[in-house]
Parts: C-alpha cells; sequence; structure tokens
C-alpha cells in the first residue's frame, strides 16, 4: 500500500527535526569547547599574574614560585627544611622556623590578599609532606599521614599568629586557606631517585580563577 500523503509529510518532519537536533547539538559541543578553550587562557593568564606579584617578596626568602603543569590555575611554593623544620617525628615548629614565618608571612599575605591581583586568588591550601621514614609495616604509612596533617596545621597557627592584631590580613587568611597532609604520598625525586631530605616539606598551593577580573580600585 502507498503512503499517504499524511504519513510523507509526518516522516519528513521527524527527519528535518532530527537533523535541526543533531545541528543543535554539534553547535553546543563547539561553544563548550570554546569556553573551555577560553577558561583555561585566562586562567593560565591570571595564574600568571599572580605569580608575577608574588615573586619579588618570595625571591627575597629564596623561594620559588612555579606554576603547576597539570593544574592551569594553580601556583606551588615549596618551602624545604632549610626554611621550614621540625623535631624528629613532631609537629611543633622550630624556633628557626617561627622565626622564618614571623618574617615571611606578613608581607606574602598582603600581597596575596591586597595585592594587584588579590582578586584572581582564590584558595591557599598548607600541605605537608614527610620522608618514607618508618613506613616498613602499614601503620607508618598512616602515622606519616598523619604527621603531615599536623605539620600544616602548625604552619597554617603560625600564620595567623605572625598576623595577630591585623584583622584585614587575619581574615583573608581565615577564608582562603586550609590544610591538609599527604604523608610521603609525593616524594621529590633528584635524577629520578628518591630524595628524602627535599621529600620533607611544606607546599603553598594557590588557586586562582580561571574567569576574567579586574583589580579592585
Amino acid at each position: 500500500m502507498a503512503a499517504s500523503p499524511d504519513d510523507s509529510a509526518g516522516s519528513h518532519l521527524s527527519s528535518s527535526f532530527i537533523d535541526l537536533m543533531s545541528s543543535l547539538a554539534v553547535i553546543f559541543i563547539l561553544l563548550t569547547v570554546v569556553y573551555l578553550r577560553e577558561i583555561g587562557i585566562r586562567g593560565r593568564v591570571n595564574r600568571e599574574q599572580v605569580r608575577q606579584s608574588l615573586a619579588s617578596v618570595l625571591s627575597k626568602e629564596g623561594l620559588p614560585i612555579r606554576a603547576d603543569e597539570k593544574e592551569p590555575t594553580q601556583l606551588n611554593v615549596v618551602i624545604g627544611e632549610n626554611s621550614l623544620s621540625f623535631p624528629l617525628n613532631r609537629s611543633e615548629l622550630s624556633s628557626d622556623a617561627k622565626q622564618f614565618l614571623t618574617r615571611f608571612a606578613p608581607p606574602f599575605l598582603k600581597t596575596l590578599c591586597f595585592g594587584p591581583r588579590s582578586v584572581a586568588v582564590k584558595s591557599l591550601l598548607i600541605e605537608g609532606h614527610t620522608d618514607r621514614s618508618g613506613e616498613g609495616a602499614s601503620p607508618g604509612v598512616t602515622r606519616n599521614i598523619l604527621l603531615s596533617q599536623r605539620r600544616s596545621l602548625s604552619v597554617l597557627e603560625a600564620l595567623l599568629d605572625s598576623v595577630n592584631g591585623q584583622d584585614a590580613l587575619r581574615e583573608c587568611l581565615l577564608r582562603l586557606a586550609s590544610a591538609t597532609g599527604r604523608g610521603s604520598r609525593n616524594p621529590i625525586l633528584v635524577n629520578g631517585q628518591y630524595n628524602s631530605d627535599l621529600s620533607r616539606r611544606v607546599e603553598l598551593k594557590i588557586n586562582v580563577s580561571s574567569t576574567e577580573k579586574e583589580p579592585s580600585s
């Protein structure tokens, strides 16, 4: 039996609707790709501007600030034992470490919170790391993770103490900062070889916005 005119019209309409939806889906995908690309570019621009604003403060302490290779909106500052040390298997800051943070924290936080690109800063993660000491058995791994967590909290507490009485800086730090510990999960390798001395460290991870923002006046 031949198809009726109504059936033919309905089939044509259905086919046209499918073609339209397919075209809209392709357009949506292309727009999404462009948007994500633009977000990535903006994130890298913001990251570089924040890096430049902090570089002079960090260079006075001999601390490099590097863009994270895997995260387009993250900056990393590695503070080793020469500046930030702890007694063996303990989380209390050494006297030298306290002096370092008392000197380092105020200008660093002032630039982070109120510098020319402070509006782009979203968060500050204080991340503690240990070496592999005592990890011959499973409890040692857990112990080092907990130790690194307590050490990162000690650093956060010292940062807060360093700006005691400076309410704006303290509130900014409380808004941005969090602390965590990774134990020995992310060791430092030198020429492909594990380095225990460099692995004992604290990292400051600064996350910046991936959207376009203008400096506050």
